[in-house]
């Protein structure tokens, strides 16, 4: 019998942030495809977390060579790291060791820290890349955003660790051109986000569980997004939570038709870094006919885009949540709060379904929902195509680059 080829899976995050969970489990089937016989580990900061979760797909949690989550003194994240860095042959690297293969999680972590240089979280992530290097190990990239990198010591530093490694795809072209600017010696290929690649998977406990009263449904993410943004306040937020408010009002307003509104709280990882409360300040300001749906029970991710699939239309504030109601064939409106978003849209030919988070004005959105609804069919028809040739082209690049 063949060899089991050991493939390891670095710089992934938790799984209750679904659409991370999603590229992971995008890249488990993608590498399953493309070896018989292969075993995978999924390498992260949140690795207890994640166990129990991996092992209904067969794969392994395992730690990480640079823990950042258990440390709580920020500065001694730091002197850790350097640690590391500095007496790196002494250690513990046996499940990097034991890999054939070392892919990067897909996604849009790599970016300076809006505090400055040197975030401690984009010097993890390049310490992970560049130590499965030093073991020897080939490197790829799968699909993900890189920037915004605001200070030339990040550049500098990316640059360093990138310049090493085998082989990175960008999901959208900004990151590309912002590669190329920084002339890299790494071969960069364009492939878009692999959630994109995943199918929905039917569920009677969903369809159980939605309203089938209404007319209309509409699907929305929200988030605090003052995280990408330095110097934003609770009354951007406010504010912008009110305009999605507003806009599903004014379409209430002129329309007959009753319409539910249903709100995902998408990431729910914990409470620095979850959906729930934004969630429900929204639902308080739309108020009528309106349902916080919690997705406690629906972690697998190929099910989640299963109940988008059953909305009209899909407002996503959280990129994933975007791309899985893409995936289900819905009518998407996304709100970017980086541009990871706008780009991905771009590059399957949606740019003008794309609002600035910060910047949309409430009639603005208003008039897309109202389009989006009154010309449901036609715009199903343009996502069907779109999504079946993107998900051609990921299983294309994808294969042939692990072959």
């Amino acid at each position: 019998m063949e060899k089991a080829k050991k493939v390891l899976i670095i710089n992934a995050y938790s799984f209750r942030n679904r659409g991370d969970s999603g590229i992971i489990v995008a890249m488990i089937d993608s590498i399953r495809k493309a070896y018989s016989n292969v075993e995978i580990s999924v390498m992260s900061q949140f690795h207890e977390q994640n166990r129990e979760y991996y092992k209904t797909f067969n794969v392994k949690s395992v730690p990480p060579v640079w823990d950042i989550i258990n440390e709580k003194s920020f500065i001694k994240k730091y002197i850790t790291g350097f640690k590391k860095r500095l007496f790196y042959k002494s250690q513990s690297t046996e499940e990097i060791d034991k890999a054939d293969l070392v892919l990067s999680a897909g996604g849009g972590y790599l970016y300076s820290s809006r505090i400055g240089p040197m975030g401690v979280g984009f010097l993890n992530v390049l310490y992970h890349l560049w130590i499965s290097k030093k073991r020897g190990k080939k490197v790829i990239l799968f699909p993900q955003s890189v920037g915004p990198l605001n200070y030339s010591l990040d550049k500098f530093l990316l640059k360093k660790v990138f310049n090493k490694l085998d082989y990175f795809f960008s999901r959208e072209h900004i990151t590309t051109e912002l590669l190329e600017d920084l002339n890299l010696k790494l071969k960069v290929e364009e492939v878009p986000d692999i959630a994109f690649s995943l199918n929905p998977e039917p569920s009677k406990e969903i369809d159980e569980k939605l309203d089938s009263s209404n007319s209309l449904s509409i699907g929305i993410t929200v988030l605090d997004w003052r995280f990408a943004h330095k110097g934003s306040t609770t009354d951007d937020t406010d504010n912008y939570l009110s305009k999605i408010a507003n806009a599903i009002s004014s379409f209430r307003k002129d329309h007959k038709e009753k319409v539910k509104v249903y709100i995902f709280p998408q990431v729910t990882v914990n409470t620095n870094d979850g959906d729930v409360a934004v969630s429900e300040e929204l639902k308080n300001k739309i108020s009528e006919n309106v349902e916080v749906f919690y997705l406690d029970k629906i972690n697998d991710p190929k099910k989640l885009i299963y109940l988008y699939s059953k909305m009209d239309l899909f407002i996503g504030s959280r990129m994933h949540s975007a791309i899985f109601a893409l995936a289900g064939n819905v009518p998407t409106i996304a709100l970017a709060y980086q541009y990871k978003t706008k780009g991905t849209f771009n590059l399957i030919n949606l740019k003008d379904y794309v609002l600035d988070i910060r910047t949309f004005n409430e009639q603005d959105l208003a008039e897309k929902i109202n389009y989006l609804l009154s010309a449901n069919t036609e715009a199903k028809n343009i996502i069907k195509n779109e999504v079946a040739v993107i998900k051609s082209n990921i299983h294309q690049s994808i294969h042939s680059i692990l072959q």
